[in-house]
């Protein structure tokens, strides 16, 4: 219903869609709301398809998102930024459907996926403490269960038993006979994520969270990511998604444009003026560079649990440079390590090399930006070699260039980069890292994901 709608609107020349699609934390909320600030753009509509999908309805819904965006001003010429993440649209091959009303091309948006990969574990671990769920609970719960030689218990029956009470309250979890145990509790959920940090050493979940991240040890956070495991394991579907909707439009023959965020990052005039000549729209210098607080939200996003994923781009100035130090494949624990390894770095790979990428400024290898570095990541790579054995002398800041940083994104896009002695050795800390890209490079064969 919603669908034939949309397109009506697309048939009758009264609506234009401007297509991102992506994986999860490549930057797609930046480049969506970089294109809604050109002149010719009159709206935008983040991740119509997500809540349909997600919540078991019908993915017509997501049409609906489309429709909604328009405020009411249907009946005049517009064109409409519609991000999505790939995932979504391939539920049901709703690709094909939405494909279908896009005429110009559409824009895949990629990343460093071992820099994606951390982005998303981070986000998903902030978000735990903010919304309370039975599911995390109850893991926790029963993790206390075993630690105390407890059988499973019954959530409904624990805040009657004086016996387990006595036991709770002796591992530091307060009011339980108050707390009905079998609903979210948000004061309760808090207690019991402290009880898990001081259970692998740490002060409070606060602290363990922060120091994990200070030195990008994601190895020892797989149990916690099995508290969300509805957020996190579609990361192996996501360029799984991404890689047989480009795969479609290469059958179809019809157009679409690859960008890499880092490169977008590195060079936005350039990478914003060539997708504007792409997709017809005019370019402002408002799309590069805006004034603190000039990104606007949607409702959805503002909520709690929503506002960590976009923080960063609501408080921000512009596009900004690639500051983040990419990860190493062992940072990760096991699940997201193989879905790296076998999924997302060879898609990534493939969509690097594909002859629709948009091409950054031909000096990005010599462009340097200033970085600053917590102390303790700091001390890592100085014994790492990676940053020179000065940079906590002079204000935490220091000045690097994107192959410094990130040799995963430098050595696929400069493929002579590895053939540099010199380079290899400085790089020798991402040995294994460098080894899968050189095994892509040798390949260099179709991916294959089934």
């Amino acid at each position: 219903m919603y669908f034939e709608k949309v397109k009506q609107l697309v048939d009758s020349g009264n609506l234009e869609l401007l297509m991102i699609i992506a994986p999860p934390r490549t930057g797609s909320t930046l480049l969506e709301s970089s294109l809604a600030m050109s002149p010719s753009v009159n709206f935008k509509v983040n991740e119509p398809f997500m809540r349909p999908v997600q919540d078991g309805f019908e993915s017509d819904l997501g049409y609906k998102g489309i429709l909604d965006s328009l405020e009411s001003d249907s009946n005049n010429k517009n064109k409409v930024v519609v991000k999505e993440m790939s995932y979504w649209l391939n539920t049901n091959e709703e690709y094909k459907r939405l494909f279908s009303l896009v005429t110009e091309p559409i824009l895949f948006l990629i990343r460093n996926p071992l820099l994606s990969m951390e982005s998303r574990i981070n986000k998903i671990i902030q978000s735990i403490p903010i919304k309370a769920k039975v599911s995390t609970q109850k893991y926790i719960l029963d993790m206390i269960a075993r630690d105390t030689k407890v059988e499973q218990w019954n959530l409904s029956k624990v805040s009657s038993d004086q016996k387990v009470i006595q036991l709770l309250e002796g591992e530091g979890i307060k009011n339980v006979s108050s707390i009905p145990l079998d609903q979210p509790n948000l004061d309760l959920q808090h207690q019991l994520l402290n009880y898990y940090a001081r259970r692998k050493g740490y002060t409070d979940w606060d602290i363990f969270i922060k120091e994990t991240a200070w030195v990008q040890e994601y190895s020892t956070l797989g149990e916690i990511l099995s508290f969300s495991r509805q957020n996190f394991t579609s990361e192996a579907s996501d360029w799984k998604s991404l890689h047989t909707e480009v795969e479609y439009l290469d059958t179809q023959r019809l157009p679409y444009l690859i960008v890499d965020s880092t490169e977008l990052r590195l060079c936005p005039e350039t990478i914003i003026h060539r997708i504007c000549d792409r997709l017809g729209i005019k370019f402002a210098t408002s799309m590069i560079h805006w004034k603190e607080g000039k990104i606007q939200l949607d409702e959805d996003q503002m909520k709690p649990q929503n506002i960590i994923w976009h923080k960063n781009l609501a408080n921000s100035r512009g596009i900004q440079p690639p500051v983040e130090i990419c990860p190493r494949l062992n940072d990760f624990p096991p699940l997201a390590k193989e879905c790296l390894k076998e999924t997302d770095l060879p898609v990534y790979f493939s969509l690097s090399g594909n002859p629709n990428r948009i091409r950054g400024d031909k000096d990005i290898f010599s462009t340097r930006f200033s970085l600053s570095v917590s102390p303790k990541l700091g001390s890592k790579y100085i014994s790492a070699g990676i940053l020179p054995k000065n940079t906590l002398m002079d204000s935490k800041e220091f000045s690097v260039r994107i192959q410094d940083i990130d040799p995963i994104f430098s050595s696929i896009i400069k493929m002579g980069l590895l053939s540099d002695i010199n380079y290899v050795n400085k790089m020798s800390y991402y040995k294994d890292e460098l080894i899968e890209v050189l095994h892509l490079i040798d390949s260099e064969t179709k991916v294959d994901l089934d």
